[in-house]
């Protein structure tokens, strides 16, 4: 009998850490209403990380926005993506790898693809989370004739503010990141021949100035 209620505490005493493990909640935050994980990540040192946000699945993949990711058990998030962004999320290797995606004018005839723009990475030394940051400077370039084009129709453009003057500030970023200090010049120019934007194109022409500036950097 005391054999079998020995057995009997410790299958109790599993059931309640396995609650506790899976009950993880990311911390009340001003950033985002989301707590409870949509995805948590275990590491080797059993240590856990959880994802609260918003989650889209689209053709079996599930793209995140607006979330954060927080250490179970903690009271602090790690980091926070807006509601702009779009991610994509590998776990191997003990490593977490978050890719933030970005839309960019580099398909045939310049249509939008998604390409992978950032990856951060997650991993634990011991008992001491890291994290590594790096652009993905293997991003398609323009060929030069492509630039010639996007230069060009800069020049030509009028001073009209709408979506293809959207597009076209987009295709100078990819210009500038391919190299070419003309088309640099022109996209840190672009309110000067526009006119200062505002709303949703203000909030475009920074995140790529933002990303410029980074592009740069690294």
């Amino acid at each position: 009998m005391k054999k079998y209620l020995i057995i009997l505490c410790f299958l109790l005493s599993a059931m309640g850490f396995s609650q506790s493990k899976a009950e993880c909640f990311c911390p009340k935050s001003e950033v985002t209403s989301f707590q409870k994980s949509d995805t948590i990540f275990s590491f080797s040192n059993n240590r856990q990380i959880a994802l609260c946000g918003y989650k889209e699945i689209i053709d079996d993949k599930s793209y995140y926005s607006e979330f954060v990711i927080s250490e179970c058990g903690s009271d602090k998030i790690i980091e926070f993506w807006g509601a702009t962004a779009t991610c994509l999320t590998r776990f191997s290797n003990d490593k977490l790898n978050i890719e933030t995606l970005l839309p960019l004018p580099l398909g045939n005839d310049y249509e939008y693809r998604d390409f992978v723009w950032s990856t951060e990475t997650f991993y634990y030394s011991g008992a001491k989370l890291q994290r590594i940051f790096q652009i993905n400077k293997g991003i398609k370039k323009y060929t030069q004739n492509q630039i010639q084009q996007v230069l060009k129709a800069f020049e030509k453009a009028d001073a009209k503010l709408n979506d293809e003057t959207m597009v076209l500030c987009n295709k100078l970023f990819v210009a500038a990141i391919s190299n070419s200090e003309k088309a640099r010049k022109y996209f840190l120019d672009f309110e000067t021949k526009f006119g200062t934007l505002d709303g949703a194109f203000a909030e475009e022409y920074k995140d790529l100035k933002a990303k410029l500036a980074l592009w740069n950097k690294r």
